[in-house]
């Protein structure tokens, strides 16, 4: 597992098993490319043997040319960087390097996986399946392993999910070192969509935030632009266990609609609230679950204000819990 930074969820990869007990086993391979998808331009393939542990981020950082790749600012620094990558990683005893340059690589023709990453379930490459996107004919239209590619200004890694032997997908991340000895592998995802307001709170923890995002609203609820109410109070609940805020509304369960019955100025205030506390967030559209947080919104009604008092939630107050189930209390 790679480490990262709080903001960071930690990928969960583990290593390619060798169940075949030979000193030659292959344990890894990562493709290297510039550019991603079907245009991508493939520069070399990467064999792990054992005991050589897979070329995945952590072990090319430990490598100073390794860490040159991992920083390369343009192509031609990465292409560089690459070929002296490549003897290093032969003359070490890892295993084999096969570059574009030196001949057909295997396999060819090799294609980088798509920017949106690869949702599919795949055999691994382990059997001519003729199923999966690796077998499939005429041609594979996926990589199984690691890659790399140097796209617009920076280095991505492409990482699969491998649970006894089966890709289940895989998605790029950017991949960033933190000073120490080894330096620190840091990867986010690529397909990140940050909120307006996440820069403003990027340092924050889930506690600290959800205490922004009360004051925020108070504040809003005081303008005369705002849908927000005027006279909700707050309090909120944060399950640092699941990175979840859980806002409590006092003083909203108990009300209607308007004079005509009509629900609409709720409804744009609930809008808005979203809104204001999503911008706080981040979304990907391609790795289910990717988000800084779980929000969800309860307005407290005078049945849940003793249970409320009893675990001493009033408003204005953040209580952080622990809990691991999914619907706690």
């Amino acid at each position: 597992m790679f480490a990262t930074t709080p903001s960071t969820p930690a990928a969960n990869v583990d290593a390619v098993p060798d169940e075949t007990g030979r000193a030659d086993a292959v344990t890894g391979r990562a493709a290297f490319f510039l550019g991603r998808g079907h245009r991508a331009t493939a520069r070399a393939v990467f064999t792990s043997c054992a005991p050589g542990t897979p070329p995945d981020p952590f072990t090319l950082a430990c490598l100073p040319v390794g860490r040159r790749l991992l920083e390369a600012a343009t192509a031609e620094d990465f292409g560089n960087a690459l070929a002296e990558l490549a003897d290093a990683w032969t003359t070490a005893g890892y295993g084999y390097a096969n570059l574009r340059d030196g001949g057909p690589l295997e396999p060819d023709p090799l294609t980088a996986p798509p920017p949106d990453g690869t949702p599919f379930e795949d055999c691994g490459g382990y059997e001519d399946c003729g199923e999966c996107e690796v077998h499939r004919v005429p041609k594979p239209t996926r990589w199984a392993w690691y890659s790399y590619a140097f796209d617009g200004d920076r280095v991505l890694c492409f990482l699969p999910r491998i649970y006894h032997d089966t890709i289940h997908g895989g998605y790029w991340n950017t991949v960033h070192l933190a000073p120490g000895l080894p330096p620190r592998v840091e990867l986010t995802p690529a397909g990140r969509t940050y909120g307006e307001s996440y820069p403003a709170t990027a340092a924050l923890d889930l506690p600290a935030l959800a205490v922004w995002i009360m004051a925020e609203l108070t504040t809003l609820g005081r303008r005369d632009d705002s849908a927000i109410w005027s006279h909700i109070r707050y309090a909120a609940v944060v399950n640092t266990t699941l990175n979840e805020i859980r806002l409590l509304l006092f003083g909203l369960a108990d009300q209607g609609p308007d004079e005509s019955g009509n629900w609409s100025d709720h409804s744009r205030a609930f809008q808005e609230l979203n809104a204001t506390i999503q911008a706080h967030n981040w979304t990907n559209q391609i790795v289910s679950g990717d988000c800084r947080f779980g929000y969800f919104d309860h307005p407290v009604s005078a049945y849940d204000l003793p249970a409320s008092r009893t675990r001493q939630r009033p408003p204005g107050t953040v209580t952080v819990v622990t809990d691991p189930r999914p619907f706690w209390p």
